[in-house]
């Protein structure tokens, strides 16, 4: 097994350190994979072709009477080099990790600490005939300031986010109700918090982060307490790439739950289960994707959506013909978030934000982005019927409870769409 950077210049020597062989090689990502055993996607292994091509393609032709000896010499010594800086960068790394790690296990354990569970109760309830209904939560980024200086049609922070989602689980309490729904499934698909690329980012901000997500927790305990009280609840997740920890997201499924999305799913689980408060969740072998089997036969397939391209046509329509394949399974509806804008159509359906639109979306992608999130009714014939909840405005409505000493923003003035820097109180 070779290391990656080594059969990169490996095969750029061959190939040759033109334009030509550089477009070669990035078709051998599948070649890649095999020799090198790595977990790269192939977005990061044609950074990486970029990154070494660049570094090495003005070094230009030696001299013929350099002595070749002395060039293999060189060669090895400077390959040794190579892999050795490469492994001592992957080592600190990995300590780093270690140690953030821990320190965010210790301060999740002092947080639980002050959440008071006991006071939460959850009702099962039992019908003679069940009906289902879904609840769509996507890209909460609770940790995302928002100002209204910035996107004059929008504002965000903690305070603002718990009033759009009271005012979402009200709308979906209602709109349930009236459709008749006994079983609600609850489909986080990615995003609930925003996450700094590198690991030295990570190491500033991770008390933040870590209070971020444990923040989100007890208030989306809140919100399925509340929903519980009157449809039995089962949950299903995946991860969103914004919500990674890492720098790059992965497709390996140990590396893809290094994720905050992860972690949160992973929070609730255990909440509920410590204070043996009866909620189904749905766990998948795939942290990118999950497949949720309902009892009436109808099977919705859950992914966070940065994979999927302008034309989702195709790739939903990829996805559904995998599981046709592979699994023997037909796919009757996508469910995905990721671009902060609302899609339905007859198998793809995308959720907006509940931060709303930021400078990102405004500026860059052009979007006239608002808060919003998607409800389904699946139907006995097995098809669904999807509505758009618009939460942009939350007057007169009360936000679920917050952990008051968590929330300490130390937001640059002049700063627009920022991570919330809080610090331990």
């Amino acid at each position: 097994m070779k290391d990656p950077k080594t059969w990169i210049i490996e095969q750029l020597d061959s190939l040759g350190y033109t334009r030509q062989g550089k477009f070669k090689l990035y078709k051998m990502y599948s070649e890649f994979l095999e020799e090198t055993k790595s977990h790269w996607i192939e977005e990061t292994f044609k950074k990486r072709i970029r990154e070494i091509y660049r570094e090495y393609k003005d070094y230009g032709e030696l001299d013929d009477d350099v002595d070749e000896a002395y060039i293999k010499r060189e060669v090895q010594v400077q390959k040794f080099r190579d892999n050795n800086n490469f492994l001592r960068k992957t080592n600190r790394q990995t300590y780093r990790v270690v140690n953030v790690v821990q320190e965010q296990l210790d301060r999740i354990e002092e947080i639980q600490k002050k959440c008071d569970f006991s006071k939460f109760k959850i009702k099962k309830h039992k019908f003679e005939k069940s009906k289902y209904g879904i609840m769509q939560l996507s890209d909460h980024h609770w940790n995302e300031f928002i100002s209204d200086k910035e996107v004059l049609t929008n504002s965000f922070n903690f305070e603002i986010g718990a009033k759009r989602l009271k005012k979402f689980a009200i709308e979906t309490i209602n709109f349930h109700k009236w459709k008749g729904t006994t079983d609600l499934y609850l489909f986080f698909t990615g995003d609930s918090i925003n996450s700094p690329r590198r690991i030295d980012e990570i190491e500033n901000k991770i008390t933040s982060l870590t209070d971020a997500s444990q923040l989100a927790v007890y208030v989306y305990t809140q919100m399925i307490v509340e929903l519980s009280k009157h449809f039995n609840i089962h949950i299903a997740h995946v991860v969103g790439n914004e919500s990674r920890i890492d720098k790059d997201m992965s497709s390996s499924n140990p590396l893809a739950r290094q994720n905050w999305d992860y972690q949160i799913y992973i929070s609730l689980k255990n909440t509920f289960h410590f204070h043996k408060l009866e909620i189904d969740f749905i766990d998948s072998d795939n942290p990118i994707e999950c497949l949720v089997k309902f009892p009436n036969g109808f099977n919705a397939f859950l992914v966070h959506g940065h994979a999927i391209k302008k034309n989702y046509e195709n790739d939903v329509n990829a996805f559904i013909a995998k599981y046709a394949l592979e699994r023997k399974t037909e796919i009757h509806a996508v469910f995905s978030g990721h671009r902060h804008h609302t899609l339905i159509s007859e198998r793809y359906n995308q959720s907006s934000s509940l931060c709303g639109g930021n400078s990102y979306s405004e500026k860059t992608l052009n979007y006239n982005s608002r808060a919003a999130q998607n409800l389904y009714c699946i139907n006995d014939d097995l098809s669904y019927n999807a509505y758009k909840v618009d939460l942009q405005n939350t007057d007169g409505y009360e936000g679920y409870e917050l952990l008051e000493d968590l929330i300490s923003y130390a937001v640059e003035k002049q700063s627009s769409n920022v991570l919330i820097n809080k610090y331990l109180v």
